[in-house]
């Protein structure tokens, strides 16, 4: 059985009117997406260990380039068994070990999106941290997908 950490949203400063940042998504024209960066690490010899835990990190940012709007999202994940998390838990202090990885993939993915009007940053800053990474989901699954698939 797998086990998924959230990586916790980050936090907003101000609210955002709903109806303006509607627009706003609605106004995106998707055009690309790519790959721009990945790197697979299989760090155990071929085997499937009985329970593992998948820790996700993200980070966006993104770019106006000529009438677009080129979002970016680093993923690194972590794949754990649990029994080394579970020990490096109850070590719990401050110069415990990090729990050994079993895989490690990091990518990054770029998506292009037409716009006509740049809007407040505070609007992409949302974007990113949410519908960017739904968009992308998909993307990082397959990839992460295909190369376990290829470990044993």
């Amino acid at each position: 059985m797998s086990q998924t950490e959230n990586v916790p949203a980050p936090k907003r400063s101000k609210r955002i009117p709903k109806k303006e940042y509607s627009a706003f998504v609605n106004s995106l024209d998707m055009r690309t997406v790519w790959l721009v960066s990945a790197q697979f690490e299989n760090l155990v010899e071929p085997r499937k260990p009985d329970d593992v835990t998948v820790a996700i990190n993200v980070g966006s940012r993104w770019t106006y380039e000529a009438e677009e709007l080129v979002a970016m999202s680093r993923y690194s994940v972590r794949l754990v068994s649990v029994e080394s998390k579970d020990k490096a838990d109850a070590e719990a202090s401050s110069d415990a070990e990090v729990p050994e990885s079993l895989v490690e993939l990091d990518a990054v993915f770029a998506v292009a999106f037409g716009l006509a009007n740049q809007p407040p940053d505070q609007f992409v800053e949302q974007f990113s941290s949410t519908s960017l990474q739904l968009i992308l989901w998909p993307y990082l699954r397959q990839l992460l997908h295909d190369h376990l698939g290829r470990t044993n």
